[in-house]
């Protein structure tokens, strides 16, 4: 796709590559490439290899986002910071799940300063359960959090106790 630009000159806008890996009869592979313009040289956006699709292969400063039916936001990926938001435009979280941010509800992960922080918020002040524990019986431990204290309940193992009284 070709367009012109305000010099008069003529400028691949789009350009969209398909070529064989492999012609092997019966099990050949392709590639397909988009590309476009962007600060004046043509940036691979996605890549379609045999084995993986690749988006921004040559790193360059853009965001992604896809959108779902009520979330603008419902998957962003932040170039500038490398982070990752799911219905968060503005993750300030390596991994960042609603608006953990502001401390009203969500889920963060933050990977910065050779630590990995787990963060999880809940916007009532009452008592709210912010982690559940689960297996083939169902629930077995939780993690509560209420204004002012958190809770940690789990069933009890006689073999972590010391001078047990039967």
């Amino acid at each position: 796709f070709h367009g012109q630009d305000d010099n008069d000159q003529q400028e691949d806008l789009v350009v969209l590559e398909a070529q064989f890996v492999d012609v092997t009869n019966g099990s050949e592979d392709a590639t397909f490439n988009i590309l476009t313009k962007i600060d004046g040289t043509n940036r691979s956006r996605m890549s379609m290899l045999p084995t993986d699709t690749i988006f921004n292969e040559d790193s360059v400063d853009v965001n992604h986002r896809i959108e779902s039916n009520g979330q603008q936001h419902m998957f962003f990926l932040d170039a500038n910071t490398d982070r990752i938001g799911i219905r968060e435009a503005t993750p300030q979280y390596t991994f960042e799940i609603g608006n953990a941010t502001d401390g009203s509800q969500g889920f963060a992960i933050n990977l910065e300063n050779n630590t990995a922080a787990a963060y999880f918020m809940a916007s009532a002040e009452d008592q709210q359960t912010l982690v559940k524990f689960q297996n083939g019986n169902g629930i077995v431990g939780t993690i509560k959090t209420n204004n002012s204290a958190t809770q940690f309940n789990t069933s009890s193992d006689y073999r972590l106790k010391e001078n047990i009284d039967y």
